[in-house]
């Protein structure tokens, strides 16, 4: 199981709208309770994110958050070589979960593992030519990979 899942946040966990997507409230929470350390790497300007979080009560279950402003947009590593040492994880115990080439790039740049989401099943080609190293299109089986030791 990784020690650290880093997620980004429009695209991956809300639709971009500011609604999370079904379960996955729940599935932060399930990891949290598992000791699993959950970061945010975003976009996102700072009173963006504060904003999502309170909207979400996410305050109690993550441990490190990194947006713009913070750090070198993504593909840049940055926002996660930042996450990692915040969090104390090494590399190779660390994951992070995106719907972008950038949160790819990103991941495989910093030399993570990587995880391509698509709720809808359709996928940018630009991810895909990303090589991720997971791709998943259901909740189910993002938890199967995030909570399987």
């Amino acid at each position: 199981m990784y020690k650290l899942v880093i997620f980004d946040v429009s695209g991956t966990l809300d639709n971009g709208a500011g609604q999370l997507y079904d379960g996955i409230q729940e599935l932060l929470r399930d990891l949290h309770a598992a000791g699993v350390k959950i970061a945010l790497a975003t976009q996102l300007a700072r009173s963006g994110l504060n904003d999502f979080i309170a909207r979400e009560n996410l305050q109690g279950i993550l441990t490190a958050t990194v947006c713009a402003g913070e750090a070198n947009y993504k593909p840049h590593p940055e926002m996660i070589d930042l996450l990692l040492i915040e969090t104390g994880v090494e590399p190779a115990d660390a994951l992070m979960v995106g719907d972008s080439s950038g949160d790819i790039l990103m991941a495989k740049a910093a030399k993570i593992s990587s995880c391509a989401v698509s709720w809808d099943g359709n996928w940018y080609a630009d991810v895909l030519q990303c090589e991720p190293d997971f791709r998943i299109e259901d909740l189910e089986s993002l938890r199967k990979l995030l909570l399987t030791a």
